[in-house]
């Protein structure tokens, strides 16, 4: 026991002046959730309570939008760190509903490939994100649902049905990282991107492409990354060429 004190002895000084030189891009997603628990975990090690909601929730955005009764069935979360998480949460939804603010509308692949670059271009880790827009192409709301490879069992559909509800949504695309490449989809990214489709083509939301992230490159790959939506000047004119049609285009 006093050799696993003497290890962590200066830690949580060590994490903050680490914070203060480089901020939070080099900081993996459980050390930033641990550093936010030494507001209501004084003297204990947060590190393993970090772990272990991100274990039971998958990502960072799943830790902040659980319901109370599933942070409190977490090893070490009492109702303090549960309280502190939910409003850090609701902080977190508020920005996402903020970006209702931005009135421009995304109807260019280019636009839109860069606005996912701009969110996802610093990423370590894997992150599979979502961007929900009205039939004018304005943005509704954005969300990182997952930290996991996209092409990986654990991407589920559900949190982007549930998002798009939320948010009122007409049309949905989404993206995800490759952090150390390729810039191009594998057999299980366009598995699961079926899977997508067809469960947001379910409640009537089109999943209208779907960009990869390495660098600060992207790919498009629901489409040539050189085709511009100008070529459809409105999503109800897309929406009726896909009547009856495949969903691979």
């Amino acid at each position: 026991m006093e050799r696993e004190e003497n290890i962590h002895l200066g830690h949580r000084n060590r994490m903050r002046e680490k914070f203060s030189a480089y901020g939070s891009g080099v900081f993996c997603t459980h050390e930033l959730l641990e550093m936010l628990l030494y507001t209501v975990i004084p003297y204990k090690d947060t590190n393993r309570v970090a772990k272990n909601l991100l274990r039971k929730f998958g990502s960072l955005s799943g830790v902040l939008t659980a319901a109370r009764e599933e942070l409190l069935s977490v090893s070490g979360v009492g109702e303090k760190v549960a309280d502190c998480i939910l409003a850090v949460g609701e902080f977190s939804l508020q920005e996402h509903y903020d970006s209702r603010k931005d009135i421009r509308v995304y109807d260019d692949c280019n636009l839109l490939g860069e606005y996912f670059t701009e969110k996802l271009s610093d990423k370590k880790d894997y992150c599979v994100c979502v961007l929900m827009l009205d039939n004018s192409m304005r943005i509704l709301g954005y969300t990182e649902l997952y930290e996991l490879d996209y092409s990986s069992g654990g991407v589920k559909a559900a949190p982007f049905v549930e998002f798009a509800i939320a948010t009122g949504a007409s049309v949905a695309v989404v993206a995800h990282s490759h952090p150390h490449g390729p810039l191009f989809p594998s057999v299980g990214d366009m598995a699961t991107n079926n899977l997508i489709y067809d469960a947001l083509m379910g409640i009537g939301v089109l999943l209208l492409d779907h960009y990869i992230i390495c660098g600060k490159r992207y790919y498009a790959f629901m489409k040539s990354p050189k085709s511009s939506f100008s070529q459809k000047p409105s999503v109800a004119r897309y929406f009726e060429s896909k009547r009856g049609s495949s969903h691979e285009f």
